[in-house]
């Protein structure tokens, strides 16, 4: 279980930028 944490963990900052990166861009429409 432990061994799974970093790796989500990775996931959500991915999340989390992808989404920036998705807000920004529907900013400049």
């Amino acid at each position: 279980m432990f061994s799974l944490i970093p790796k989500e963990v990775r996931f959500y900052d991915y999340f989390e930028q992808q989404s920036k990166h998705i807000l920004n861009a529907a900013a400049l429409l």
